[in-house]
């Protein structure tokens, strides 16, 4: 009993040493991955509410594959621009021949968010090379106004 009692000890203690909230952090001056963010609105479904847009906000992560990628995944990390901490939000296993994306949906209207990437090395369970961070305003949304003084036409 104390030997199971000891391990499960020692694996909190090696767990606790351990911070998927960012191990590496942004690196500055690391512009070799392109990294850029661009805002998105997903047309979605169908809202008869008029008062409340149809669809939601998206952000478009994408970079350039860096020299001597040898097929490695990506980690994305990300944070509300007020907060102090990233926190991983996708891991990409799959890209083009010569750059990657990521569309986060998990984003809200009127805030911003701070996104940067890094290879992970899955044999020695380590993350290698992390980029810049960069920022993306999500603008605030709001349903346009219904029309008003139509007037219907009939055609031949």
């Amino acid at each position: 009993m104390k030997k199971i009692a000891l391990l499960s000890l020692s694996a909190a203690l090696l767990l606790a040493g351990c911070d998927v909230d960012g191990a590496l952090g942004p690196r500055s001056g690391n512009q070799r991955w392109n990294l850029d963010a661009s805002y998105r609105w997903v047309l979605e479904g169908w809202d008869t509410n008029a008062a409340r847009p149809i669809g939601h906000p998206s952000v478009l992560v994408t970079w350039d594959l860096p020299t001597g990628w040898s097929g490695e995944p990506f980690r994305i990390y990300a944070r509300r621009s007020n907060d102090s901490r990233y926190g991983l939000v996708a891991t990409v296993t799959s890209c083009s021949a010569r750059s990657c994306g990521y569309a986060d949906r998990n984003v809200v209207a009127g805030r911003s968010y701070d996104y940067y990437i890094t290879t992970y090395d899955d044999r020695n369970n380590r993350e290698d090379d992390a980029s810049d961070a960069v920022r993306i305003d999500v603008p605030a949304v709001t349903a346009p106004q219904i029309p008003g003084g139509l007037v219907t036409r009939g055609l031949d």
